[in-house]
């Protein structure tokens, strides 16, 4: 090699140092790349596990505040810890509509329900059926008469209980029993009820007076006379709370159909009960208004869970005989 060749080429050892240390360089940045990125997958998968943890928290708190146990809970997360579609969709609207939070609400701080509501909560096994409670107010009466033997029905009132049986008479279902209250205008609004032929036959009608009128809380805002004498409250409250015990509850496993129960009684009775039947503010009774024979129907399913299908209902009745006074 010519010594031109030579030094160009630099001493012996110099293109393995520096391919030596080009190497090196090479795998530190190789390195150094596999770690970050190892930095970045461990983040995410934190990160998922922690959205992961949240959602699941949150199925659990919806499962013990709204009581849908291991099935609700499994409505929400399924066996692969992926949620289901609907939870999805609404993370998909949420980022659709430039929202970044796509956790669920928290239910920890909302209003618990009472499994153990009826005192029945630990009857195993559960049946499959439902009781469906119909709640019926009485047809327009003399309210101006004091004594509960005149006030009876009006000539408006026997109308709109003759409309009411053949509403009555058009669902698919028998009564099971037919409770009312002692009251006139109940029972002769019950009267009306039972004349129909489809009604007739049916052996197991009570007349409870635990289901008379009255003050069963005091209202908030309150009415316009104003605040409740304490001891009206506790003696009417005392009764019309018996008469909820006596006829709601869940329907046990020797339940074999579907029952229904019609109570007919009054407007104060039948909105306090609709208040805790589902389990709201019993001072929101009054914020509710019943027309004059209007149905009201609740479902209460073998787990304890309650549903209103109806409140009210009087589309029955012509505009012009829907009364509420």
């Amino acid at each position: 090699m010519s010594r031109l060749a030579r030094q160009l080429a630099g001493p012996p050892g110099r293109h393995i140092a520096q391919s030596s240390r080009s190497s090196s360089t090479h795998a530190a940045t190789t390195r150094a790349q596999a770690q970050a990125q190892a930095r970045t997958r461990t983040q995410r998968l934190a990160k998922a596990r922690v959205r992961s943890d949240d959602r699941r928290g949150a199925a659990s708190t919806i499962a013990a505040v709204c009581g849908l146990g291991l099935a609700g809970t499994l409505l929400l997360l399924n066996d692969s810890g992926r949620h289901v579609a609907w939870a999805n969709g609404q993370a998909d609207d949420s980022r659709a509509n430039g929202e970044t939070d796509d956790s669920l609400v928290d239910m920890s701080k909302l209003q618990s329900w009472n499994h153990n509501w009826d005192g029945r909560h630990h009857v195993k096994p559960r049946g499959r059926k439902t009781r469906y409670i119909i709640l019926i107010r009485h047809g327009q009466y003399h309210s101006e008469e004091r004594d509960d033997r005149k006030q009876v029905l009006t000539e408006l009132g026997h109308k709109q209980a003759e409309l009411l049986t053949q509403r009555l008479a058009e669902y698919p279902w028998i009564p099971t029993q037919i409770t009312c209250s002692t009251l006139m205008r109940a029972r002769q609004t019950t009267n009306h009820i039972q004349s129909c032929s489809k009604f007739m036959n049916i052996d197991n009608s009570v007349i409870d007076s635990k289901l008379k009128e009255g003050r069963p809380f005091q209202p908030v805002p309150p009415a316009r006379v104003g605040i409740y004498f304490k001891s009206q409250v506790q003696r009417d409250g005392a009764r019309i709370d018996a008469a909820f015990d006596s006829i709601f509850y869940r329907p046990g496993p020797d339940q074999l159909h579907n029952t229904y129960d019609v109570v007919v009684c009054h407007a104060n009775v039948i909105r306090y009960f609709v208040c805790r039947a589902l389990q709201i503010p019993k001072e929101a009774w009054l914020r509710m208004a019943l027309p004059h024979c209007s149905i009201t129907i609740l479902a209460i399913r073998p787990t304890g869970y309650v549903s209103l299908k109806c409140l009210g209902e009087s589309g029955f009745l012509p505009m012009d005989m829907v009364t509420t006074h």
